[in-house]
């Protein structure tokens, strides 16, 4: 005869019923854990991200109102620039003592942004007909400096400094169109000089005549 002691096998079961319940018990708690870790993880990783986007807001404010001050300070540096290369040309002429006070504007409005040298009418069709003749009204007017201006009996020297040679043809051209200038030249090739930062100048002169009554 085969004895069974079912009050052992329900103690096992129990036994094994209790093991996995424990077990679920403590992988859900470990879950939560994890989740938890996870959750204070992703608020604390948040916070910082918001914490450095506001410091870089505040860098990107400061560097725009650095531009607006560079931008501020190019501006009036140019105007600087713009009145001092127009008192280089008065202070030529007046040095010389000589000369009509037209040739003084002519040659202001020669060295002006956006103007040129006053074109007779033979002059003015010429470059309507060719317009490769006529002067460049982009050019930088502060690229040549006048150091000295010398009209004797209409007879003209002018002398002065470039960047670069062809700053020095674009002034020669537009003293050439100028109703009141004419038979404008080099007299020697330009010489080329070291100006501050190891930049290249060119001095120049120039000789022509005043056309004026």
């Amino acid at each position: 005869m085969i004895r069974i002691n079912l009050l052992q096998v329900r103690a096992t079961r129990e036994r094994r019923k209790s093991s996995v319940a424990t077990q679920l018990v403590v992988f859900v708690l470990l879950l939560a854990g994890e989740i938890g870790a996870f959750v204070w993880l992703y608020m604390d990783v948040t916070s910082e991200l918001e914490t450095k986007n506001d410091a870089i807001q505040e860098i990107q404010s400061a560097l725009d109102a650095k531009r607006r001050e560079v931008s501020s300070l190019d501006a009036k540096q140019q105007e600087l620039q713009e009145i001092n290369a127009k008192r280089d040309v008065i202070g030529a002429l007046q040095a010389a003592k000589t000369g009509p006070m037209y040739m003084v504007a002519e040659l202001m409005r020669i060295l002006s942004k956006n103007v040129g040298p006053r074109l007779d009418d033979a002059t003015q069709r010429m470059v309507n007909q060719d317009p490769n003749r006529n002067f460049r009204r982009d050019w930088d007017f502060r690229r040549v400096w006048i150091r000295e201006f010398e009209e004797t009996d209409r007879e003209v020297t002018i002398e002065g400094t470039a960047l670069d040679v062809s700053d020095i043809s674009e002034f020669q051209r537009r003293l050439n169109l100028s109703q009141y200038f004419e038979d404008v030249r080099w007299v020697r090739s330009p010489e080329a000089t070291e100006g501050p930062g190891e930049q290249s100048l060119y001095d120049f002169t120039l000789k022509g005549r005043a056309v004026y009554q």
